[in-house]
């Protein structure tokens, strides 16, 4: 018996022991199962949050005003589920990412977090069977950091401020107590490389290779001498002339510009002078050699030139923006002048009397590259200041205000406005643009207008199909006057697209005729995008301040 029992215990014993074993092979291998599982989710979650940054250094502020409600992260990786979104989704499964880019100041984001200004947080939740995984980022995408940057020495002659406007902030109306920190940056290892005076202030760092002479100015960031050298844009400038662009098959030769002369689409010229304003309308100006204006440079554009710009009367108006590009020396001069946009040289630049509000860059070639300014009191960048695609395009301009014809007993001259937006392939595959005409009429009892709608439909080679015409809504307040039906009542627009740009031409219905002269519309300026940042380095472009999973 004692044999016996002792097998038996011997038996339960190892039946126990192989029990417990399989127990925790089981819940190891459940342990193990979840674990991958986690794993998964983690890596499809930080797989949103990698894909959204690649998209953010594309496009900045993606995830913020018009795209808002677009924006989002959705794909599969090796079967788990990865999301990230900018707006709120129907099942509330994934948390709302935040793009505080375009302003100044922090706001509250998911998790109550505090999100600096100029920066984007995102969270990505991936999900593998019935595990959850949320990582969160933010990433700080400041703008061009740099006011003025130069390859070259820097100096000042005369009071100066240097910082960054507000956004949202008038130009025009420019308060220097407002400005916010701002810096300038010169790679010259001189001594001294940057020479400021008493009446100089900046708002940001003093940045040089070299050594800055202070001269008893006020630096309100830090001062580094000896610096290692800043990436400078370095701009193909030769890479805009539309004669070897193959995205540019027509552009206008000018030989000649006078005084206000409109330049819209491309063109090119040489040696060009210009007695008077140079007028930007979303145009593109290409000069071999070199370009003089006696006046302004006005308007909304562009100027390239392969030898220097002078300009020798600058102003401004809150919605000029101008991009200015040469291989050569750049001048502006005036007297309280002001000059909006970005300017890019390979030479030296020069200001004299003039406010200066965008960014600067002297990238020099063969010694050159200095940067001198006299007498404007501010440099300021522009935060609101945008080159990127699609900032050249015109949303309502006059067609014609000359009318020929037209019957002076019923009523002065009526001013044609045209507006248009491009309504993309409809379900045939046909191109839809829509036009809305605007007659104004001035009478006794005041302004009145009378409204028409055109649709067009092309197909992919740009050829006119059909359109439609139809009157969206009548003015109640419309009075047809003594002229009763002289006034136009209906619009025959004839439009075509010869390459890239859209031609108008819009004739009044009614007799007697009103004719309108043949004009160019431009609803975008194809193939022109500058933006600073992008010479900078990955590692300036875009920092990583936090990275956590949840």
């Amino acid at each position: 018996m004692g044999a016996v029992a002792t097998v038996l215990l011997v038996s339960v014993v190892a039946l126990m022991l192989a029990l417990v074993i399989a127990s925790a092979a089981v819940t190891q291998l459940s342990v193990t199962s979840r674990l991958s599982n986690a794993e998964k989710a983690r890596n499809a979650a930080e797989s949103a949050v990698q894909a959204a940054i690649a998209k953010l250094m594309e496009e900045p502020e993606w995830g913020g005003g018009d795209t808002l409600n677009e924006a989002e992260v959705s794909f599969t990786l090796d079967g788990a589920e990865a999301r990230l979104t900018f707006h709120p989704l129907d099942d509330a499964s994934v948390p709302v990412s935040l793009n505080n880019v375009s302003t100044d100041t922090p706001q509250y984001g998911w998790g109550k977090r505090l999100i600096p200004a100029e920066a984007v947080q995102l969270v990505g939740v991936g999900k593998f069977n019935g595990v959850t995984r949320t990582v969160e980022a933010i990433v700080h995408t400041p703008r061009f950091p740099y006011v003025i940057a130069t390859s070259g020495k820097f100096n000042v002659e005369g009071p100066l401020e240097v910082g960054v406007l507000p956004r949202g902030s008038d130009p025009n109306t420019l308060d220097n107590d407002e400005l916010l920190p701002g810096h300038l940056a010169s790679n010259s290892a001189g001594n001294p490389a940057i020479s400021l005076n008493p009446e100089v202030v900046v708002h940001g760092d003093l940045l040089t290779s070299g050594h800055a002479n202070q001269g008893g100015a006020k630096v309100w960031g830090e001062v580094r001498e000896g610096d290692r050298a800043k990436p400078l844009p370095k701009i193909d400038v030769r890479s805009y002339d539309p004669r070897s662009r193959s995205d540019v098959t027509r552009y206008d030769t000018l030989h000649t510009l006078q005084d206000g002369e409109p330049v819209s689409g491309w063109n090119r010229a040489e040696n060009l002078v210009v007695n008077g304003d140079l007028a930007l309308e979303a145009g593109i100006l290409f000069v071999e050699g070199s370009l003089t204006v006696s006046g302004g440079v006005k308007g909304k554009g562009a100027v390239i030139t392969t030898g220097p710009i002078i300009v020798a009367h600058a102003e401004l108006e809150a919605d000029h923006q101008v991009a200015m590009l040469s291989q050569g020396d750049i001048t502006i001069s005036g007297q309280n002048g002001k000059f909006r946009g970005l300017v890019y040289t390979e030479g030296n630049f020069k200001s004299n009397g003039v406010q200066l509000i965008g960014a600067f860059v002297a990238n020099g070639r063969d010694g050159k590259g200095d940067v001198s300014v006299e007498g404007g009191g501010v440099v300021a960048l522009d935060p609101s200041l945008s080159f990127e695609k699609g900032w050249l395009t015109m949303e309502r301009r006059v067609v014609s205000d000359e009318a020929t014809g037209w019957d002076e007993t019923v009523g002065p001259r009526p001013t044609l406005y045209v507006e248009s937006e491009y309504l993309g392939p409809n379900d045939k595959g046909e191109h839809v643009v829509k036009w809305s005409y605007t007659a104004e009429f001035s009478q006794a009892n005041g302004v009145v207008f009378d409204r028409v709608v055109v649709r067009d439909y092309y197909d992919s080679e740009g050829e006119r199909l059909r359109y439609e015409v139809e009157r969206p809504s009548e003015d109640p307040n419309f009075d047809p006057g003594p002229g009763g039906s002289n006034w136009p009542s209906a619009i025959e627009i004839s439009l075509m697209v010869d390459d890239e740009l859209l031609f108008v031409k819009g004739v009044v219905s009614d007799e007697p005729p009103l004719k309108m002269e043949r004009v160019k519309y431009y609803e975008e300026v194809a193939s022109f995008s500058l933006d600073f940042s992008e010479f900078l380095s990955q590692e300036e472009r875009m920092r990583v301040l936090l990275w956590v999973e949840h």
